[in-house]
């Protein structure tokens, strides 16, 4: 008959839920930045990459993020964060446009100083020195 062995719980899980506690528990609050991973790994005396493990963990359940050049945050949680809005595609409306009102457009925006005629660019002679 086999035995069942006991399954342990992972050293940076233990970390993780430990760190998880403290926010949970308002000890480490929103915004606040948590222990670098050199300092926590000397604190707890684990390995650097177990207290990497130990953040990502955090960080894909949404507890703590990461930001470049500054370490690790606790963040707000799910729950209180605001959601995110719906897409929501405008209903179609159509348009009828004839020859007339495109003419007339263009004549209109030809006239208006705001515009700047791009159509037929020439450079005034003087601007371009010419061999002779």
């Amino acid at each position: 008959m086999a035995t069942l062995r006991a399954v342990k719980t992972p050293l940076y899980l233990k970390l993780a839920h430990t760190l998880e506690h403290q926010i949970t528990r308002g000890v480490l609050r929103p915004g606040d930045r948590v222990p670098s991973v050199r300092s926590l790994s000397r604190q707890q005396g684990v390995s650097i990459s177990t207290v990497i493990e130990a953040y990502m963990w955090l960080e894909n359940r949404g507890a703590i993020e990461s930001r470049p050049q500054s370490g690790f945050f606790v963040r707000v949680p799910f729950s209180k964060s605001v959601p995110e809005p719906r897409f929501q595609t405008p209903p179609p409306r159509p348009a009828n446009f004839g020859a007339g009102a495109i003419v007339a457009e263009v004549v209109r925006s030809a006239h208006s100083p705001a515009t700047v005629p791009m159509g037929a660019p020439c450079p005034i002679p003087s601007c371009c020195p010419i061999a002779n």
